[in-house]
């Protein structure tokens, strides 16, 4: 039990962290945690068999295992906007995993699921999308985390900011941010969150 306090407390931490280091425009490093993995997982499409383990439950579906194209102005992922309902989640992804709710101001419900996680504020509307697991599809046509830099850039256009190993994407109301490896410019993870215009 202390284990999973600490475990949500870290969660959220780094989610504002994140959140904070992209409107502030501070440099946050991030730790290539998943470096070696990714490396195995970048050229072998063996990987992308990976997610086939996962139940139906914490398998987005099968449109958005191909994903659809990328929209600056109306940005997706795993085909959830931050305008997505918690009813549009559950149909989209199922049932989490695990449910929790940080205590900050604002409330916001975590829903956790193999690979990616979820943000929903008290109004039921969605606080930020993160997908995060090796392989794993973003919803995005064409891209998926593990993927190489290069590849980024050809599905998602030139970012409007990059320091090296953060991307971001400004839509009208929403921020696409991909955490890079600095050393092996491979896609750690993929966040969509509000930013303001």
């Amino acid at each position: 039990m202390m284990m999973r306090k600490w475990r949500r407390t870290l969660l959220v931490l780094m989610t504002f962290s994140l959140i904070i280091s992209i409107l502030a425009g501070c440099r946050v490093e991030q730790e290539s945690k998943h470096s070696q993995e990714v490396d195995n997982h970048s050229n072998n499409p063996s990987s992308q068999s990976q997610s086939n383990n996962v139940t139906s439950t914490t398998t987005p579906k099968d449109k958005q295992q191909e994903g659809d194209p990328f929209d600056r102005n109306s940005p997706k992922l795993l085909g959830l906007s931050l305008t997505s309902t918690e009813k549009e989640i559950a149909k989209q992804l199922g049932q989490p995993q695990a449910q929790f709710i940080m205590d900050d101001t604002p409330k916001i419900e975590i829903w956790e699921y193999e690979g990616y996680t979820v943000g929903c504020m008290e109004n039921g509307h969605i606080a930020f999308v993160e997908v995060s697991g090796a392989g794993q599809s973003t919803g995005i046509e064409g891209l998926k985390v593990g993927d190489h830099q290069g590849t980024a850039e050809k599905v998602l256009g030139k970012p409007d900011r990059n320091t090296g190993y953060v991307w971001s994407y400004a839509g009208d109301d929403a921020l696409l941010r991909l955490d890079l490896d600095p050393k092996t410019q491979i896609i750690q993870s993929v966040k969509l969150f509000s930013h303001p215009a």
